[in-house]
């Protein structure tokens, strides 16, 4: 399967300029409701920000993947027997590259970054399955 994404438009209404004049403590407050210093008004999303466990794909929402692009995501693969999950790290301020915080090493193991662990509602379907966080 190949499929181009929408290439995005690099607009000023993609990004939250005000994100940049935040305090830390301000960006902590918006970082826990996943809001980054993009917006949502168009599909953007990074391979990196994604892993692969055979029909299931992690999302992490980040400084470069929006909801936008998750929503695109699950669109486009659904018709192939694909789903698409979010994962979020409520604890990771500026978050880019998923494989830094989350790594599944196995069917059934997940290697975490303790400093940022994941969002217990997205950690239930790896738990459900059984998998196991080191």
């Amino acid at each position: 399967m190949w499929k181009a994404a929408p290439k995005p438009s690099m607009a000023d209404s993609m990004y939250d300029e005000a994100w940049w004049d935040l305090t830390t403590k301000e960006r902590y407050a918006r970082m826990h409701n996943f809001s980054f210093c993009i917006t949502d008004e168009e599909p953007i999303f990074d391979a990196a920000d994604m892993m692969r466990c055979g029909k299931d794909i992690f999302v992490q929402l980040s400084m470069t993947c929006n909801a936008a692009g998750h929503e695109w995501l699950a669109r486009e693969l659904a018709p192939h027997g694909l789903r698409v999950h979010t994962v979020r790290f409520p604890y990771d301020l500026a978050p880019s590259h998923l494989d830094c915080t989350f790594v599944p090493l196995r069917p059934g193991l997940v290697l975490t970054n303790p400093e940022r662990p994941i969002h217990t509602a997205d950690k239930g379907i790896f738990e459900m399955a059984g998998w196991a966080f080191i």
